[in-house]
């Protein structure tokens, strides 16, 4: 993830050759601005990105389309405001991220399907 360029970006070990897999030239959607936090979803083949205007993404690692699963104006997903979003982190099992929200100083759960969030720890 490089929040300068807004892109995702893979790294080949082997010789460190970069190549976008999302951003502004690749991939369609909403875009990266400023991610601060990422989550990798092998089984469904995206990674999940929050950015600085707390909008919680999913970016497809074939195509590199973004397409919003919960952001902080509320218009996808119930429940408690996202504010200061820091680390994210994948529950697979319970299709579901954990958030920790610097300024709520909370844990808030984000079911993926539906984006609905729910304060889990304060």
């Amino acid at each position: 993830m490089d929040s300068g360029l807004d892109a995702l970006l893979e790294v080949n070990l082997s010789n460190g050759n970069r190549r976008v897999i999302s951003g502004a030239s690749t991939g369609s959607g909403p875009a990266l601005n400023g991610p601060i936090g990422i989550a990798l979803n092998t089984a469904n083949q995206r990674v999940l990105v929050a950015n600085q205007f707390l909008t919680l993404l999913a970016v497809n690692l074939i195509s590199g389309d973004r397409r919003v699963i919960s952001n902080a104006s509320m218009d996808r997903g119930a429940g408690p405001r996202l504010v200061g979003i820091k680390n994210i982190a994948l529950d697979a099992t319970n299709n579901r991220v954990l958030m920790t929200d610097n300024d709520q100083k909370a844990l808030i759960v984000v079911d993926i399907p539906t984006g609905d969030r729910v304060l889990f720890s304060r």
